[in-house]
């Protein structure tokens, strides 16, 4: 999982809203590289229950996180569809998956352009270094990216072209002066920290 965060670490850009995602985010980056549920991914113990589990607990984040980013009418060209494509994981291996807990009312309501943002900044750069997760789960599992898992492929072959093009979206947002750089990084930064509080939640059915 390393790699699936750690791309979100080089920002080819200029522009200090990236330098801020990418700086206030470093921390969780770090305890999320050595999380256990991430780690299986790269080993070649991987299991098909375990690589399930983990669909789940990333069906669990983007349920919470994706009708909150809906509301908030920030609109990027090329956008990540997670949920899409993890139904498509579910459905081509038969997997089951436990519906997210009930969250409070206040993690359900819609983001400010800014928040928005830093949401925006973690769902697109998650997809980078999913690919190379996805060559490991085709050697390790024989699922090949685009015919039978989806959700660590992504945009495949498009995804640096499409990060890129984020790269200046961001630039564009900043420019635009109706962009809290602090609101934006700590959006990030709580994305992130419910992703790993939830990653934590579903460890013990890998116990």
């Amino acid at each position: 999982m390393r790699d699936h965060l750690q791309a979100l670490a080089k920002p080819s850009s200029t522009s200090r809203l990236a330098a801020e995602l990418k700086q206030a985010t470093e921390t969780v980056h770090l305890r999320l590289h050595h999380h256990p549920m991430l780690t299986q991914l790269h080993e070649t113990s991987l299991s098909l229950q375990g690589y399930g589990t983990v669909l789940g607990a990333f069906h669990t984040f983007y349920s919470i996180w994706e009708p909150r980013f809906s509301r908030a009418g920030l609109a990027f060209a090329h956008e990540a569809t997670p949920l899409d494509w993890l139904a498509k994981d579910f459905a081509v291996l038969g997997l089951q998956h436990s519906p997210y807990a009930a969250q409070p009312e206040n993690d359900h309501a819609a983001m400010s352009g800014s928040e928005a943002i830093g949401y925006l900044y973690v769902r697109q750069g998650s997809t980078l270094g999913g690919q190379r997760i996805s060559r490991h789960i085709q050697q390790q599992l024989g699922l090949t990216p685009g015919r039978d898992q989806f959700f660590f492929h992504g945009f495949g072959k498009r995804t640096g072209f499409f990060w890129k093009d984020f790269l200046r979206f961001l630039e564009e947002a900043e420019l635009s002066g109706e962009i809290d750089i602090d609101a934006a990084a700590a959006s990030a930064v709580s994305a992130f920290e419910n992703l790993e509080a939830i990653l934590s939640l579903y460890k013990p059915t890998m116990d």
